[in-house]
């Protein structure tokens, strides 16, 4: 054990100490805080707090390891900042949330792979947790926490070499249950591709998931700045664009009310 490892631990023990008084998810949040003391960043909202959880899940241990994890969240446009926030503060007992086995390693070997960077990561955990909540929605479970097992994706991570390979894998990348457990498997198409350094052109399939994902957050941020006026504006256009030319109120007679002609500018 290090002098970081034994740090953490300390400030694990001292959270836990109070755990005979209050909720798991106070003593949880008390060591995050500690942790943002630790880091010196702020820890005063939910989305400061979101951060602070991942950075920890990034390994940093020292104020300047944050640098690079703030770069790359301000890189996600806002839906995808909140949906990550979403994640990262729910606590799996009051509120519904996935388990991901090995996520702290995807970010870690995205974040060391200069091919690849964290912010790729991060967009790439948006869209996995988007089709993930898709799964839990249809299942029968009801279970307030469901688990995907990323430890092949953490190995691609590492040893991929080109950004847009890594935004793609999910195409050809496969869900397999093995027993009670749920395990995202890359597959042979995409570590086919991991020594690819060349442009790699997104499929019809991604590119359309893509416009639809940002037309998803383009409503979402006019629904935040405009809010009902934004459906209503939406209903209105859809309706003028429905209306044919024969239904537009006539143009006005402009003809001289006098001598029937039009009427003639003074000079």
């Amino acid at each position: 054990m290090d002098e970081h490892n034994g740090r953490m631990l300390t400030m694990s023990l001292q959270a836990l100490k109070h755990l005979e008084v209050v909720s798991p998810h106070a003593v949880y949040w008390s060591y995050m805080s500690l942790c943002a003391q630790k880091l010196k960043v702020q820890a005063t909202s939910a989305s400061e707090l979101a951060l602070v959880r991942l950075s920890n899940l990034c390994r940093c241990q020292e104020p300047q390891d944050c640098q690079d994890v703030r770069a790359a969240w301000m890189e996600l446009d806002t839906n995808d900042q909140d949906l990550l926030s979403s994640y990262l503060l729910a606590d799996g007992i009051n509120e519904e949330t996935i388990l991901f086995p090995f996520l702290p390693q995807c970010l870690v070997n995205a974040r060391n792979n200069t091919c690849v960077g964290l912010a790729a990561m991060l967009v790439l955990l948006v869209e996995l947790i988007e089709r993930m909540w898709i799964r839990i929605r249809s299942a029968k479970d009801a279970s307030k926490m469901c688990s995907l097992d990323l430890s092949d994706l953490a190995a691609f991570a590492a040893a991929v070499r080109n950004n847009a390979v890594l935004k793609c894998c999910l195409e050809d990348a496969k869900f397999t249950r093995q027993g009670t457990k749920l395990q995202l498997t890359m597959t042979g198409k995409n570590w086919n591709r991991a020594e690819d350094t060349e442009a790699h052109l997104m499929s019809m399939t991604h590119s359309m998931q893509q416009v639809l994902r940002k037309q998803r957050s383009l409503e979402n941020t006019l629904a935040k700045v405009f809010g009902h006026q934004h459906a209503f504006l939406k209903q209105t256009m859809i309706g003028l664009s429905a209306m044919s030319d024969e239904t537009l109120p006539a143009e006005p007679n402009r003809t001289n009310p006098v001598f029937g002609e039009p009427p003639h500018l003074c000079v």
